[in-house]
């Protein structure tokens, strides 16, 4: 009678050891299935039938016409700002010291000067 319930434990003890083992292969099985990639076919390339970028005429014409308008605009402007200038020569002189003060300021300001620059500069 002992003897039989040691094996009967050792039975049972087997038994739960192979549940368990056959549930987490089951688990893994599924966990396998879950972790596959997807795969999607993609149809083939077919190239363009003409060109759509970059549109060279296109951008030489737009580069053209941008650069000629702003060519008459900065004429415009320098011959506006030298007509105020000789009609005001005082306050032309004090907005071209200003000016000048200015740049000064900023090209002290920028990064990478040596100190002897900054120096030399004021």
């Amino acid at each position: 009678m002992v003897e039989e319930r040691r094996v009967r434990r050792q039975v049972e003890t087997a038994n739960s050891l192979y549940l368990s083992l056959r549930q987490q292969y089951e688990t893994a099985r599924i966990d396998e299935v879950n972790n596959t990639p997807v795969i999607t076919v993609v149809d083939q390339a077919v190239p363009p039938r003409r060109r759509e970028w970059p549109r060279i005429g296109l951008m030489l014409v737009a580069a053209a016409v941008l650069g000629s308008g702003l060519g008459v605009l900065s004429a415009a402007g320098r011959e506006l700002a030298n007509q105020w200038a000789r009609s005001n020569p005082e306050q032309a002189a004090l907005l071209r010291a200003a000016f000048a003060r200015v740049t000064r300021d900023i090209a002290r300001a920028l990064p990478g000067r040596d100190r002897r620059d900054r120096v030399r500069a004021a």
